[in-house]
């Protein structure tokens, strides 16, 4: 599957989904909004990161490493350790959606091939 298709499915489904599961009422547009700006250019690094990996004999499962090594490395980046760790409480269903829905296309294109 081309990466952009690849990355396009696995982000949209993670906003859409992450966002309908943490909202009731109106709040859905604003946090699709706001995770899907703020959250693309690390989306982006990390599907470049997994397709990088997916060559390893890492496989299929390098969404999954990808987002945890970001998010390592963001840890030790991040100047507040309990501000992060406060965040990551509410980008971690975008985030294990986005490496879960990743591996699973990548999975299904291996399969098929």
């Amino acid at each position: 599957m081309p990466f952009l298709q690849q990355f396009a499915m696995a982000y949209g489904a993670a906003l859409v989904i992450g966002s309908f599961a943490m909202t009731r009422g109106n709040g859905f547009t604003t946090l699709l909004s706001i995770y899907g700006l703020f959250g693309l250019p690390f989306a982006a690094a990390i599907a470049g990161i997994a397709r990088l990996l997916e060559k390893t004999p890492l496989g299929w499962t390098a969404g999954i490493v990808s987002t945890l090594g970001v998010i390592a490395v963001l840890y030790v980046v991040a100047p507040n350790k309990q501000n992060f760790l406060a965040g990551i409480g509410l980008v971690a269903p975008f985030a294990l959606l986005f490496a879960a829905i990743w591996s699973f296309l990548t999975w299904r294109h291996l399969g098929s091939a």
